[in-house]
C-alpha cells in the first residue's frame, strides 16, 4: 500500500466557523481509522489496541496509569507481505494472543493468492523489557479459551474425523517461523493425549463455553451433512426434554439438526427461509446469540433457546456484513458486533436497545453511547467505549474507586472536538405508518439557514441510519450543510411494520418518504429551501437519480454514486443465489411478468425529463451494481443532451475501500454541489 500523505500542516489554522482546525478538505478528513481494537489486562495494568498506520498495523501497548505507549509488534517490519491483525485476547498478565495473517498473491494464470494464517503469542509485554519474544501456533487450529487463571496455559481447537480441544504450554512454543530441527517436534508435541480436554466425534466449527472457561458444547457437521448441536459431560441416564443422545462414544447429546434450522423457521411468528446458526453463548440459560446464514448478508443476530424454542430478533445492523460479536465477560452481553466495511473490520458498539430507542418528538439531542468493554480482575479498573452524534469512537480508562478516567486512544483522533454539529430527530406519518428521520445541522451562529443534502441510505431493505457517529454525514456539516437522512419504508432497526412496507415500493413509496421528509424539513427556518441537493450511494445513488428527475423543484442537483440505472439489468444480474433471486423477485420485482412497470422507474429511461445537473461515479468492478448501470446512463444523458458529469474509478468495487479513491469522490462529491448551490 502507497503511504499516504494527508499534510496535516495545512490544518494547523484557525477556520472562520469555529473549529479549532480545518478537516474540510476531504485529504484531511477521510484517514485511515486509527484505533480500532482494545483489550484490558486481567490486572487491569495495560490495554493491548490493534492500530493502523500508514502502511500497516501495529500491536501496541498502553499503561493504563501513565499513558505511555510501546509498540508490540509492527507488521510492516515482522513481514514482507500484505497482513492484517484480526483480534487479540490477553492469555494471561504476561501474554497477548492475536490471529494474524499473511497473504501471498499469486500471478494470475500462474499461481494462487495464499492466505496464511497463525495464532501469534506475544510474550512479557513489559515496558522493561526492550525485545519482545513472538510465539506461534503452527498447528492449523484456533484459540479457544484462555485460562487466564492459569499463567502460560491457554486451550486450542484441532478439528477432523475426531475434534479435539488441547491444553498448550506457551512456553514449549517455538519462536514464530523458526526452523525446527530434528530433535524438536512441530509445537512441542504438545498434541498429544494427555492435553485432550474434550473430544467428540465429527467436524466441529465452532466450541462453546460456560463457568470457569469450561467447554459445555460444540457445533459440528454429521456424516450426512447437516449440522448438530451437542452437549458435553452429561451422565448417560441423565433425562432433557427434546434431547437425545447420538454419540454414546464421547457421551454428547444432540440438541438440533439442521432440519430445524433450515427451511421454513418461525421468527417471532413469520416464517421465512433461514439457516440460523449458534455462534455464541448469550447471557441465559440453555440460551446462544445466532446469525442467520441464509440472509444475503449476515445483519441480523438472534437469541435463541433449543430447549424451549423460544426465538428472538434482538438486533439489525444498520448495513455492512457482521463478522463477529462482542460481548461481555464473563456475562456473555452482547454490547456490540464486529462488521466487515470498507475492506477492513470495525467495531460496532450498541446501546440498550441495539440502536433501537422510541424516538422522541422533534428535539436537539446528542446521543451518546458509554460501554464497558473491559474490566480487571479485581474491577477497579475499567475499559470503556464511548461515542456520540458529533464525536466519533473513544477509547477511555476509569477507575472506579476514584471515578477518574482519561482517554487512551481514539477511532479518528484527528477529528476529536473538531466537529461541531447537533441532531434533531422526528419523523412523519404516512397511512399509519411513521417513517423516522435524522437531520444533523452545523452550529455557526453566524449562518441562519443552511443549504441541505438529503442522503438516501443504501441497500435498501434491512438497512437503517443511526443517530450515532457517521463519517460522511460529519463531514458534510463541517462543510456548512445540513445532512438529512430518513429511515423510509423497508429500513430496519425501527419496526415490524416500517420494514415490511418497503415490499416492492424501490421507485414508489420509498422515494415518496424520502421526499416528503425532505418537504418537511426544508420549511425549517434552518434551511434554506432554495438550497437543496441529494446525494446517495447504491440505492441511495438510484433514490438521487429518480427523485431529481420526478422534483426538480425541490432539488437543484444530484450525486448518484454506484447506483442502479436500469432496473431490469439489476435483476437479472448472473452469479446470484437461488436464494438471492427469490429474495429479489419478493423485494424488488420480476423482470419477465413486471418488465414494463420495472423500466418505469428505471432512470436511465427517464433522462429526457431531468432538469438539474448530476454527476455519476461508479467503480469499474464492481459486483453489486455493474458499472454497465453508469454507461447506460451517461449514454441516456448524452443522448438527451443533458447537463452531467462523470467519474470512473477502475480498481473500486461497490464498496470504495482506497482512501485514494474515498478522498477524490467525496472532494469531487462536495465541489460539484458547491457549484450547483451557489
Amino acid at each position: 500500500m502507497k503511504t499516504i500523505k494527508f499534510f496535516f500542516l495545512l490544518s494547523l489554522f484557525f477556520s472562520s466557523n469555529g473549529f479549532t482546525i480545518s478537516v474540510k478538505e476531504a485529504s484531511i478528513f477521510f484517514q485511515r481509522p486509527v484505533m480500532i481494537s482494545a483489550k484490558l489486562s486481567p490486572d487491569g495494568k495495560y490495554v493491548a489496541a490493534i492500530k493502523n498506520n500508514n502502511v500497516s498495523q501495529n500491536l501496541v501497548l498502553i499503561n493504563t496509569h501513565s499513558g505511555e505507549k510501546k509498540i508490540l509488534l509492527n507488521l510492516s517490519e515482522f513481514t514482507q507481505l500484505d497482513s492484517s491483525l484480526r483480534a487479540i485476547v490477553w492469555l494471561d498478565n504476561n501474554s497477548i494472543a492475536a490471529q494474524f495473517s499473511e497473504i501471498k498473491k499469486g500471478v494470475d494464470g500462474l499461481t494462487n493468492t495464499q492466505n496464511s494464517s497463525y495464532l501469534l503469542i506475544i510474550k512479557t509485554p513489559d515496558f522493561s523489557k526492550q525485545k519482545i519474544e513472538i510465539l506461534s501456533v503452527r498447528t492449523t487450529g484456533w484459540l479457544v479459551a484462555a485460562l487466564r487463571d492459569q499463567p502460560d496455559v491457554f486451550l486450542y481447537a484441532k478439528s477432523g474425523v475426531n475434534s479435539k480441544i488441547y491444553k498448550l504450554n506457551i512456553n514449549q512454543l517455538s519462536k514464530h517461523k523458526q526452523k525446527i530441527n530434528k530433535l524438536q517436534k512441530i509445537d512441542g508435541g504438545q498434541f498429544k493425549k494427555s492435553n485432550e480436554v474434550a473430544s467428540i466425534n465429527g467436524y466441529a466449527i465452532k466450541w462453546f463455553f460456560g463457568a470457569g472457561e469450561r467447554p459445555t458444547s460444540a457445533l459440528k457437521y454429521r456424516q450426512n451433512g447437516n449440522l448438530a448441536l451437542v452437549t458435553l459431560n452429561k451422565k448417560e441416564n441423565h433425562k432433557i426434554p427434546h434431547i437425545k443422545t447420538i454419540d454414546n462414544k464421547s457421551n454428547a447429546l444432540q440438541i438440533w439438526s439442521s432440519d430445524i434450522l433450515q427451511g421454513n423457521t418461525k421468527i417471532n411468528g413469520n416464517k421465512k427461509s433461514s439457516l440460523i446458526i449458534p455462534v455464541a453463548l448469550a447471557d441465559e440459560k440453555n440460551t446462544f446469540y445466532c446469525l442467520d446464514f441464509f440472509e444475503e448478508e449476515e445483519r441480523s443476530v438472534y437469541k435463541i433457546n433449543y430447549e424451549t424454542g423460544a426465538k428472538n430478533l434482538i438486533f439489525e445492523a444498520d448495513s455492512f456484513k457482521i463478522i463477529d460479536l462482542i460481548l461481555t465477560d464473563p456475562e456473555n452481553k452482547l454490547i456490540g458486533v464486529q462488521v466487515l466495511k470498507d475492506g477492513g473490520l470495525h467495531n460496532i458498539y450498541l446501546d440498550g436497545n441495539g440502536h433501537k430507542k422510541n424516538l422522541p418528538s422533534v428535539k436537539k439531542t446528542e446521543p451518546n453511547l458509554k460501554l464497558l468493554i473491559g474490566q480487571s480482575k479485581d474491577k477497579e479498573t475499567q475499559l470503556y467505549y464511548v461515542e456520540s452524534h458529533s464525536q466519533p469512537g473513544q477509547y477511555l480508562i476509569k477507575n472506579s474507586r476514584t471515578s477518574k478516567q482519561k482517554v487512551i486512544g481514539s477511532l479518528y483522533p484527528h477529528l476529536d472536538k473538531n466537529l461541531n454539529s447537533y441532531l434533531i430527530e422526528d419523523s412523519i406519518v404516512l397511512n399509519d405508518i411513521e417513517i423516522p428521520y435524522l437531520l444533523t445541522l452545523p452550529k455557526n451562529k453566524a449562518v441562519t439557514s443552511f443549504p441541505l443534502i438529503v442522503m438516501p441510505h443504501g441497500g435498501p431493505i434491512g438497512i437503517f441510519d443511526h443517530r450515532y457517529f457517521d463519517l460522511l454525514t460529519q463531514y458534510l456539516a463541517t462543510n456548512g450543510y445540513a445532512v438529512l437522512r430518513v429511515n423510509f419504508r423497508g429500513s430496519s432497526g425501527q419496526t415490524k411494520a416500517l420494514k415490511e412496507a418497503g415490499k416492492k415500493q424501490w421507485g414508489n413509496k420509498m422515494l415518496s418518504d424520502i421526499h416528503l421528509a425532505t418537504l418537511k424539513v426544508s420549511t425549517l427556518k434552518e434551511i434554506d429551501q432554495r438550497k437543496i441537493c441529494i446525494f446517495g450511494i447504491s440505492y441511495g445513488g438510484y433514490a438521487a437519480a429518480m427523485l431529481t428527475i420526478l422534483h426538480p423543484k425541490t432539488y437543484r442537483c444530484a450525486v448518484d454514486v454506484a447506483g442502479v440505472s436500469d432496473l431490469n439489468l439489476y435483476l437479472n444480474a448472473p452469479n446470484r443465489s437461488h436464494l438471492q433471486e427469490k429474495w429479489i423477485l419478493e423485494q424488488i420485482g420480476d423482470p419477465v411478468t413486471e418488465y414494463d412497470a420495472l423500466k418505469i422507474i428505471s432512470p436511465a429511461y427517464l433522462t429526457n425529463k431531468l432538469e438539474r445537473p448530476i454527476l455519476i461515479m461508479h467503480g469499474t468492478k464492481d459486483e453489486v451494481v455493474d458499472i454497465e448501470h453508469a454507461y447506460r446512463m451517461k449514454l441516456m444523458l448524452e443522448k438527451h443532451k443533458k447537463t452531467f458529469e462523470w467519474q470512473i474509478f477502475s480498481e473500486e468495487k461497490h464498496g470504495f475501500t482506497k482512501i485514494e479513491s474515498t478522498v477524490k469522490l467525496f472532494s469531487k462529491a462536495i465541489k460539484f454541489i458547491d457549484d450547483k448551490l451557489k
